[in-house]
């Protein structure tokens, strides 16, 4: 499942413990009610033009271009600090990717319980 435009720039501002005013407020500080705009693109309502997407992006960190393009091809997206993060959940994708290829659910099953094992483990 691909997170849409606006979820997606909501989970990184939220990551950054910034409300839709205040990522709004560095955006758009000619605007009398930032939030609003902010509040409207996250919710899918309003598109952000071009100019605005990129610097959302650059407030965020999030690289819109890289990501239309690696989506489009249809391949799940996993933040580089994630997998510096869990160094191992790159491995576990790919064998969840190569079980459902093969058509084996036992095995994206057991894939999923290992992941979870790890991911409990390294966050504990």
């Amino acid at each position: 499942m691909k997170l849409k435009q606006g979820e997606l720039i909501a989970l990184h501002r939220s990551r950054k413990g910034w409300t839709q005013k205040m990522l709004g407020e560095k955006l758009f500080p000619k605007l009398s009610a930032p939030h609003v705009k902010m509040r409207k693109i996250e919710a899918g309502i309003q598109m952000p033009t071009d100019q605005e997407l990129k610097a959302i992006g650059a407030e965020l960190g999030i690289d819109f271009d890289k990501i239309d393009a690696e989506a489009d091809n249809g391949d799940f997206l996993v933040s580089r600090e994630a997998l510096e993060y869990f160094p191992k959940l790159k491995h576990y994708l790919e064998s969840i990717n190569l079980a459902a290829k093969i058509k084996d659910p036992e095995l994206i099953k057991f894939t999923f319980k290992k992941m979870e094992q790890y991911i409990k483990k390294v966050i504990s």
